[in-house]
């Protein structure tokens, strides 16, 4: 165990991601403690270990704390993590564009990081990676006990996390696409096949999201970006064939994490995305189950998450710095 305690601060969720990673680094030789808070407005609960609102605890670990990691870079207009930041070692992680998040903490010094999808692309200069890291070892993210060989028909999930619909790459809206209305219309032809069962994905906590996910034998992801997400790793440690429309750029990130494997994602744009469906469902069950469990395999082999915190997250931390000044 590393004698130091990484405390993670967030200021929203980010579908759980960095309370994930300050989980997994806990069970590989981190103390590691998050601060962000669980739910979206719309309800959607991705788990909380300390809320920002208690704030007696939230004062507390980040007086112990030896580095902060600031997830977006940080709640950076709070004055509690304003006067954290200014005495403790820092880096930061980019989930998300430049233009949706705080960049103040890497001004000031702090040595930054960006998630290994379509980040890199959007940032300047030659930044540090960093996986989506996936805990392979919980119950949420087991392949379906179910048979799903011997069910009659494929089911196919979609999970969007929101209806964007902008289109211009120069937007920020637009790595927020998930072709929403277009893959409804799609998977609505789909579903009056007999040998079809869609299941669409909205509103719900992250729990009852992957016990779904993991019932399909086929996830989409999003089929517009050129990236994947969170959701396709899901996927891919449930056992399911996942597609989406990763292009060589995040594909090559994805490859930077794992030392060159690239990801068994199935790759189509909206404008195949029907023709790639109907190819799978006439594969069959059984043969889907086959490829799924595959994935699941790939998964612990190529993202286990012990290598990608040695690949990524340690080096980051290493290199955590006081910047010696208040926000």
């Amino acid at each position: 165990m590393i004698d130091q305690l990484i405390v993670h601060v967030c200021a929203t969720p980010l579908a759980g991601s960095p309370l994930i990673t300050s989980r997994l680094l806990g069970r590989y030789g981190y103390q590691s403690r998050c601060i962000a808070g669980g739910k979206y407005p719309d309800g959607r609960d991705f788990g909380c270990d300390i809320h920002p609102a208690q704030e007696k605890l939230r004062d507390e670990l980040l007086e112990r704390a030896d580095i902060i990691v600031a997830h977006n870079g940080g709640p950076a207009w709070a004055g509690w993590f304003q006067r954290a930041v200014e005495h403790k070692q820092v880096c930061v992680v980019y989930h998300s564009g430049p233009s949706r998040v705080d960049r103040i903490l890497e001004r000031l010094g702090a040595p930054a990081a960006v998630l290994a999808q379509y980040q890199p692309r959007l940032y300047g200069g030659q930044y540090p990676l960093v996986a989506n890291l996936i805990p392979l070892d919980e119950p949420n993210y087991q392949p379906a006990t179910q048979d799903k060989a011997r069910q009659v028909k494929v089911r196919i999930a979609y999970a969007p996390s929101n209806d964007s619909a902008c289109f211009d790459r120069k937007d920020p809206d637009f790595w927020d696409n998930k072709g929403y209305q277009a893959t409804l219309s799609i998977l609505a032809g789909l579903a009056d096949r007999d040998d079809v069962e869609v299941d669409i994905i909205t509103g719900c906590d992250l729990k009852q999201c992957l016990d779904r996910k993991g019932k399909a034998h086929i996830v989409i992801d999003e089929c517009v970006t050129g990236s994947y997400h969170r959701s396709s790793l899901e996927g891919l440690a449930l056992g399911t064939v996942v597609i989406n429309a990763a292009d060589r750029r995040s594909l090559d990130a994805a490859k930077h994490c794992t030392g060159g494997a690239e990801p068994p994602f199935v790759i189509s744009r909206l404008d195949g995305l029907l023709p790639k469906l109907t190819e799978l469902v006439e594969v069959g069950p059984t043969e889907l189950v086959r490829r799924g469990l595959a994935n699941r395999r790939w998964m612990e082999q190529c993202w286990s998450p012990a290598d990608l915190i040695s690949r990524g997250y340690s080096p980051l931390l290493a290199s955590a710095r006081k910047i010696f000044t208040a926000v």
